[in-house]
Parts: C-alpha cells; sequence; structure tokens
C-alpha cells in the first residue's frame, strides 16, 4: 500500500505509567530508577489513504546498536521491536534508517510544558495543540492530535506529517477530540 502520510505518536509517560504495573513493557520508563520521562515516541506510523499497512513480511530486524540508540526516547526493547514488526517493516526504509529518522523528527521538537499545562484549572484539547505549537514554529495547532482515555486524560500527541515527513493538518481520525474537550493532564511528578 502506498504511504500518503504519517503520525509520530508521542505518549505521555505519566499517564502511560499510572495505568501499567512497573513491569513489562513500563519498567525501564516507569520505575523511576531511570529518571523521569515526559513525551516518549511510541512510534512513526504510515498510512494510506484509505487504511494504513501493517505487520509488512520482512527479514530485516533491528540490531542492538539501532535499539540502544533509540532507548532513551522510547524506553521500552519490547516496544521498539513491536514497532518496527507493526510500522517500521511497512515503509520503504531499513530498520537503522526507520529507527534514526524516528529520533531526528523526536530532536526536532520543542516539547511543550504539559506539566504547568496540567496545572491550570480548566484544560481543553486547544490548550495542548497550542501549546505544542507555540513551542514548535511551522507547526499549527491542526497539525496536532491528541488521545485521551475515555474519561479525558491525556494518552498521546498524534503529530502528523505527509509522505515527505512535512508537517500536515491531521485527518479527522487522526484529530481526537474536538477542541472545546476538557483534558486531563497527569503531572510530571
Amino acid at each position: 500500500m502506498p504511504i500518503d502520510n504519517y503520525i509520530m505518536s508521542l505518549i505521555w509517560s505519566p499517564q502511560f505509567c499510572h495505568d501499567r504495573k512497573v513491569s513489562g513493557w513500563g519498567k525501564l520508563q516507569c520505575s523511576g530508577k531511570n529518571g523521569r520521562f515526559g513525551l516518549t515516541v511510541h512510534g512513526l506510523w504510515p498510512n494510506g489513504k484509505t487504511s494504513w499497512p501493517q505487520w509488512c513480511p520482512t527479514r530485516q530486524q533491528p540490531n542492538a546498536s539501532t535499539i540502544a540508540k533509540q532507548i532513551c526516547i522510547t524506553p521500552s526493547r519490547r516496544l521498539l521491536a513491536h514497532e518496527w514488526g507493526k510500522h517500521g517493516s511497512c515503509t520503504s526504509m531499513n530498520p537503522d534508517e526507520f529507527f534514526r529518522t524516528t529520533r531526528m523528527l523526536y530532536r526536532s521538537y520543542h516539547l511543550p510544558d504539559l506539566n504547568r499545562l496540567a496545572q491550570k484549572r480548566i484544560v481543553t484539547a486547544a490548550n495542548v495543540r497550542e501549546a505544542f505549537a507555540a513551542a514548535n514554529p511551522g507547526w499549527t495547532p491542526d497539525m496536532v492530535g491528541l488521545a485521551l482515555t475515555r474519561s479525558g486524560w491525556l494518552t498521546e500527541l498524534w503529530l502528523c506529517y505527509d509522505k515527505m515527513l512535512k508537517p500536515l493538518r491531521c485527518t479527522r481520525q487522526q484529530w481526537g477530540p474536538a477542541d472545546p474537550a476538557r483534558v486531563r493532564i497527569r503531572p510530571l511528578d
């Protein structure tokens, strides 16, 4: 399936860790032994015009060196292997190129202070989108999607890109909740 656009999914670690026990996938990220994490990379996801490719057949696998370079921004070897198999395998990139591209994109962001935003009495989806756009010239709020729990807690930011990896307005499916929707942000302790 031809790739039409990409999403860079960033996990809000305080919510991720709240929802999981400090074992398995979340041990490195949530134990506190490695510091505290804010926004980390969930993955870089290719999308087609009508669907998204997943689990494409490949014999290529990321090597230990490639994984080690990624661990500070995606603190789970298991998640990295999963993301390559499910999403990276469907790009035209090899594992090293895929993860290097992911690192390059992540390092290009100025991450918004979601901890400070969490202290506001009322936070909306628009506030979160505007905070990311304000911190990153060239980005506008319509290029930032959100994922929330059923009770409105922020779990992820979805940053939308075209097939050349330039920021792009998100589609309706990528957008998430409407701007007026209330958002709860678990603070970074």
